[in-house]
């Protein structure tokens, strides 16, 4: 994929927005929608499972503050960075 970005008026920003809300979906996605509807791009898009996300947990974080490290993730970030310098 390639980012791009646009600008919406206000009005159809918050009608995607709600429309994705329902849809369960995200902005993004539906605009990538609309745009292959719009240019009638029948490519079908691969249907995910959940045994195409085997990473997912795959990691166990050990130690001290490990059951925190989600919320200390900068903090620890950078001692790991600065440890290496030295």
């Amino acid at each position: 994929m390639i980012r791009t970005q646009i600008q919406l008026e206000k009005f159809v920003w918050e009608q995607l927005r709600d429309r994705a809300f329902l849809e369960k979906s995200s902005m993004a996605a539906l605009v990538r929608k609309f745009v292959r509807q719009a240019l009638d791009i029948n490519t079908q898009l691969p249907q995910w499972q959940p045994k195409d996300f085997k990473f997912i947990a795959s990691g166990r974080a050990t130690g001290a503050g490990a059951k925190t490290i989600s919320v200390r993730h900068d903090e620890a970030f950078a001692k790991a960075i600065l440890k290496d310098q030295v």
